[in-house]
């Protein structure tokens, strides 16, 4: 975490692991606990979301930013969680996904370069939301 004093107001980086949360008010409240006694209208915070969340289950980040409205100055929520996918089951699958899945854990496997296992994990998320949706979010590290 990160506060920087700006004239009157401070500004705050503020990450926050969402492991357990399966809907936008359990994530408001780990948010107000992370916040306590913070909270004010003299601060200017980005919150970053991160961590795994149930597959299928899509942050509303508009709606929580406005529950805070009026318990800090301003907040940009960011949300870099993934979704926490059941890769025993979808190597199992016998389609696209399975045989993706398969290949890159076979990959990994024989890998012995931790960046580069890194690259092919991340790979191997980008690959599964691609796979579901159609389209890809690019999130930087």
């Amino acid at each position: 975490m990160q506060s920087v004093k700006v004239n009157e107001k401070s500004y705050e980086d503020i990450e926050i692991y969402v492991e357990g949360c399966n809907n936008d008010e359990q994530i408001m409240r780990k948010i107000s606990d992370t916040l306590g006694e913070r909270a004010s209208s003299d601060i200017l915070m980005r919150m970053i979301l991160k961590g795994y969340v149930e597959q299928g289950y899509s942050i509303d980040t508009g709606y929580i930013s406005s529950y805070f409205d009026s318990k800090v100055f301003f907040m940009k929520l960011i949300d870099e969680t993934v979704p926490d996918y059941d890769f025993d089951v979808i190597k199992s699958e016998p389609g696209l996904k399975g045989l993706f899945a398969r290949k890159i854990f076979a990959l990994m496997e024989c890998c012995d370069d931790k960046k580069k296992e890194r690259i092919l994990k991340k790979a191997l998320y980008m690959g599964m939301e691609a796979l579901e949706k159609g389209e890809v979010t690019i999130r930087q590290e």
